[in-house]
């Protein structure tokens, strides 16, 4: 989380988001979730090109791109993001505290339940752990029996094992009971990123009730710490898609790229990926009203070259997709 953490900001840094201290923590939740999906999508190549992802390998691919996104972010103008100050009365101060007390207890009570339930769903023992347990028993994608696509769903691609592989590496032992925590952190981090890229324009007395009401949603109890991909493509998207409407309002082409981004992981994640992109592109179009909407094609385009070096992959190896 840490190496998460570190790329994250030097990525944020890149688009201009982080430029102080102050900045590097308020923006940490995003940081962390930024960095979880640039790790994801570099170890997804990796493997691709016949790495096997050892504990040098991620913290040399890390290196790489927190020194990139720093030499980035020395050429790009800063974005100020810091939270408006709203005036504010009594009752509605006191509603934005009860609404972030509800939402840091019963993230507690998923971090408890994440520490002591092992995981019950059927995908995820049929192919999410068995994958990412393949990539560290046989370094890297094989496709021999017991390996990467002698599991259902082979042409999924490889993003949310190669990430839970990537957990194992640092944990120095295949514990699944381990990643339920581990994505409880990043589930954390993505209302903490929320949280950052819309208080300078929402209320805080409607942003974190709203937020309560999110996490208090069943299903998304039900899907932290699951080890689903699931998870992970509906975080993904939704920052995507909260980044999309901050585009509409503050025209900042820099929200087109991080919602681009977070689609192109959530591309990698799962097939479906790509569908949601292409939904998501097609409603900002359809509410963009003047605004330069051609901004928007990177939703597209980028998540379609994210994907090709995987489906290079399945084609050399003559993976098949499934019906």
């Amino acid at each position: 989380n840490a190496v998460f953490l570190g790329v994250g900001t030097s990525l944020l840094a890149s688009l201009g988001l982080v430029r102080s201290r102050g900045d590097a923590l308020r923006f940490s939740g995003l940081s962390l979730v930024t960095g979880w999906a640039a790790i994801g999508i570099a170890s997804s190549y990796a493997l691709v090109l016949g790495a096997g992802l050892s504990l040098l390998e991620i913290i040399s691919l890390a290196s790489v791109i927190a020194v990139c996104g720093l030499l980035v972010s020395r050429r790009v103008p800063p974005l100020d993001r810091h939270p408006r100050r709203f005036a504010e009365r009594g009752i509605e101060r006191l509603a934005a505290v009860v609404g972030a007390l509800v939402l840091a207890g019963y993230l507690e009570v998923l971090f408890l339940r994440a520490r002591l339930a092992e995981p019950t769903r059927w995908d995820t023992w049929a192919f999410w752990m068995p994958k990412a347990m393949s990539i560290v028993h046989f370094d890297g994608l094989d496709t021999g029996a017991g390996g990467f696509t002698s599991f259902a769903n082979p042409d999924y691609p490889p993003l949310k094992p190669a990430i839970d592989a990537a957990a194992f590496r640092f944990l120095g032992d295949v514990d699944p009971g381990a990643l339920a925590v581990q994505n409880w952190i990043v589930a954390a981090a993505f209302f903490g990123a929320v949280a950052a890229l819309l208080a300078p324009r929402v209320r805080p007395a409607i942003l974190w009730p709203s937020l309560a009401l999110l996490a208090l949603l069943p299903d998304f109890g039900l899907l932290v710490a699951s080890l689903l991909a699931d998870e992970s493509i509906a975080l993904l998207f939704a920052l995507a898609g909260v980044c999309g409407a901050l585009w509409l309002v503050e025209q900042e082409v820099r929200f087109v790229a991080l919602a681009a981004f977070f689609l192109a992981t959530a591309t990698l994640v799962k097939n479906e990926g790509l569908m949601l992109a292409l939904v998501l592109f097609v409603l900002l179009v359809a509410v963009s009203y003047g605004r330069p909407w051609r901004q928007l094609l990177a939703l597209v385009a980028l998540p379609i070259v994210a994907v090709v070096p995987w489906r290079l992959w399945m084609n050399a190896n003559d993976v098949r997709e499934t019906s």
